[in-house]
């Protein structure tokens, strides 16, 4: 079937819009960051290939969603407070936490980036939420299990894309819980949510 000329027009504008974060991602984080912030994009890619979900947008996501990572604590947490919502005691004690709220909104004042989904999966990369979109699901599975990280091996993700979705996500998930419990971390309370809903998720399908 061949595309229409909007499809065609949208689909130039989000490469365009890829192109140019690529420079903007690069020039604003570590060598190291911006390393995963590609492979997290490629990870990303080829699950919403796996997944249904638009590969392009899921390759956005992924380069942008450290975007903020580097910032200062005062800059973080200036934008970050501009979504509205509260600000918890975990990422008031460890503002680092609140980079992919701030990245949400750099995105979408600064760069144009104006897709609900993609912002939905940058605000939420850090912890997890209940009734993520699936592209927010991937983006935090992507996240924590592309290639560069020292734990993940071919083998992992082979058998992670053996599983659906929700087993993917909630293998990563449980995997991420334990490391936090070995570092002496409190769990967030809506990453005890996120845990919960894919769960119940996994078990009703």
């Amino acid at each position: 079937m061949e595309q229409n000329s909007q499809e065609i027009t949208k689909n130039e504008e989000l490469e365009q819009t890829i192109a140019k974060m690529h420079k903007v991602v690069k020039s604003m984080v570590k060598p190291s960051r911006y390393e995963h912030s590609v492979s997290t994009a490629e990870m990303a890619e080829k699950m919403c290939s796996e997944y249904g979900e638009n590969p392009r947008l899921g390759y956005l996501a992924g380069l942008v969603h450290d975007i903020c990572k580097d910032f200062d604590s005062k800059k973080m947490l200036a934008l970050a407070k501009q979504d509205g919502n509260p600000i918890s005691d975990i990422e008031m004690d460890k503002k680092s936490l609140l980079h992919g709220r701030a990245a949400a909104i750099l995105l979408e004042t600064e760069y144009g980036i104006t897709d609900e989904k993609v912002l939905e999966a940058v605000r939420n990369h850090v912890f997890g939420a209940p009734g993520m979109s699936n592209l927010g699901k991937i983006l935090y599975a992507a996240d924590k299990s592309e290639p560069t990280r020292p734990h993940i091996t071919k083998e992992r993700i082979e058998s992670l894309f053996e599983k659906k979705l929700d087993e993917f996500v909630l293998s990563v998930l449980e995997e991420a819980i334990e490391y936090e419990h070995s570092m002496g971390h409190t769990l967030a309370p809506i990453t005890e949510k996120f845990l919960l809903s894919l769960i119940k998720g996994v078990n009703i399908k």
